[in-house]
């Protein structure tokens, strides 16, 4: 069975770039990226934000350790 672009898109899992308020312990989505694209993007934002936390992913990430919500 050959898929055309717009199945391949829709079967492709959606990935985000999230960065993590340190204030509030929230993540927050920058952006959605591709495998293909992610490595770009990561490079490009902490360049931006040398001191932020970002991470790529399907699901939004748990709370950074010792943060609010966070069990241990």
């Amino acid at each position: 069975m050959k898929l055309n672009a717009a199945t391949r898109l829709e079967a492709a899992p959606k990935m985000y770039l999230w960065v993590h308020n340190t204030a509030t312990g929230i993540w927050k989505i920058c952006r959605d990226v591709t495998p293909e694209t992610k490595d770009q993007w990561l490079e490009i934002f902490q360049k931006d934000q040398p001191h932020a936390r970002f991470v790529v992913s399907e699901k939004k990430p748990k709370p950074a350790p010792n943060q609010p919500g966070e069990r241990s």
